[in-house]
């Protein structure tokens, strides 16, 4: 539908929740789309989103949520995660898409958009990572949620983390995911990415 009336398409990717095969398959249909069809693609990409409205599916944007509702933050080893915490706030991707959006509705119609020329010109995809500039090492994610909540933290074993969050209402995915981790599923793997249009 949206290839006739050249309508633009932005598609939502949250790095973090461990579907990367079937994100790294969306893209590149995306781009196929858009290539063959001259359709104007976007393509944003997430960091680990965190406020009152983010995803209650989120494992790493859950795991911040209980933290500060709950006091505690679970113990996890500094050897049992890679990478570096990268949050941002739900109002500002929610801003963000919606200028992105606006932005290329526009182009579209006055033809003048930066962006949308860059589009037509490339016919491919123009991706979009929402992040924060500012990325928290593993070893500061304490001291970080504690700015965040005003409050010290302190450190629960995650079997206990886990029980006090489920009796929170946390969902039963999430709590799968963190109890398989606990129990020796794997490192955590965090993703950097940078805060540009490509």
């Amino acid at each position: 539908m949206a290839i006739p009336c050249r309508v633009p398409v932005h598609y939502l990717l949250n790095l973090i929740d461990g579907y990367a095969a079937s994100k790294w398959a969306s893209e590149t249909l995306l781009e196929k789309v858009a290539m063959n069809n001259g359709l104007p693609v976007y393509i944003h990409r997430l960091a680990h989103v965190q406020g009152d409205d983010a995803s209650e599916l989120d494992a790493i944007g859950m795991l911040t949520k209980y933290s500060l509702l709950l006091g505690p933050l679970p113990q996890i080893e500094h050897e049992a995660v890679t990478g570096q915490w990268d949050f941002i706030e739900v109002d500002d991707v929610s801003r963000d898409l919606i200028e992105t959006a606006c932005e290329s509705a526009i182009g579209i119609c006055r033809s003048s958009s930066e962006l949308t020329e860059q589009l037509f010109q490339l016919q491919r995809p123009i991706f979009f990572n929402h992040c924060n500039p500012v990325k928290t090492s593993h070893s500061e994610l304490r001291n970080y949620l504690e700015g965040v909540v005003g409050k010290p933290l302190h450190l629960m074993v995650m079997g206990d983390w886990l029980k006090a969050a489920r009796e929170k209402r946390l969902r039963p995915l999430v709590h799968e995911f963190f109890e398989a981790f606990d129990e020796g599923g794997g490192a955590m793997v965090l993703p950097v990415i940078a805060k540009t249009a490509q």
